[in-house]
């Protein structure tokens, strides 16, 4: 996905479009999933952790700047 393809979803984030919430979720759950699994080494506590990360992003979507970089964010 393009970088300009990602701005969109994150702009229609912000605007509470869901679709575009999963669009997010299915594009970088893996890779996050990943990295905080490697933090804690324990499957179980690693999705929980992402899941509440991704419940954090879409309850203050409305204040989130402009992300450029979902990874880093």
């Amino acid at each position: 996905m393009s970088e300009k393809e990602q701005f969109k979803l994150y702009e229609s984030l912000r605007m509470g479009d869901e679709n575009a919430f999963k669009s997010l979720y299915g594009l970088f759950f893996d890779r996050i999933n990943f990295e905080v699994c490697r933090t804690v080494r324990c499957q179980e506590q690693a999705m929980e952790v992402v899941h509440d990360t991704f419940l954090a992003l879409w309850q203050s979507r409305e204040e989130v700047g402009e992300i450029r970089n979902m990874e880093a964010y």
